[in-house]
Formats: structure tokens, C-alpha cells, sequence
């Protein structure tokens, strides 16, 4: 939401006489502010889908020793791909 704000105010900025001054810097302070937008909105996509994996791997079996090891690393690894995409949205924030 901060970049899609900080986007539409560089947007109504630029082109206004008082602005002139700074229209470069607007236009990459907009352009940058798209694309962390953009960027974002692919981190929420993986977000959802990194969640799925772990709900997926929650529902493995696990009746025997075998299954249970599977579940256990087939959980492991969705849980840490699924940390790795907020920490990745939490650094775009940042920048």
C-alpha cells in the first residue's frame, strides 16, 4: 500500500509547474515505487503458494516410520521456503 502511494503521489506531482525542479527525481521516485509495487504483488503470490506447501506437506501420512520421515522433511522444507518469502517482502519494504 506504501508503494502504491507513494507511486499515485509522484504521478499527481509531476507535470505541475511548482514540481519542475524535481521531475527527474519524481519520475524515479515513481518508476522505483512500480516496481517495488510490482514486486510485491509477486511476494504475495509466493507467499500464498508457499503456505499451500506447507498445508500440502501438514497432510502428508504418517503412519509408519517411513511416512513419518518423509512428512518430516517434505515439512521442513515448506516451512523454510515459506519463512523465506516474508523475509524477502520485509527487505523490499525496507528499500
Amino acid at each position: 500500500m506504501g508503494a502504491a502511494l507513494v507511486a499515485m503521489v509522484a504521478e499527481l506531482t509531476i507535470g505541475r509547474p511548482d514540481a519542475a525542479p524535481h521531475e527527474q527525481s519524481l519520475r524515479e521516485l515513481r518508476d522505483g515505487a512500480v516496481a517495488r509495487l510490482d514486486l510485491l504483488q509477486r511476494l504475495a503470490e509466493q507467499d500464498a503458494a508457499a503456505y499451500e506447501a506447507v498445508v500440502t506437506a501438514r497432510r502428508l501420512p504418517r503412519e509408519s516410520d517411513e511416512q513419518r520421515a518423509v512428512r518430516g522433511a517434505e515439512l521442513g522444507r515448506a516451512m523454510v521456503a515459506a519463512a523465506e518469502v516474508p523475509l524477502r517482502t520485509a527487505e523490499v519494504a525496507v528499500e
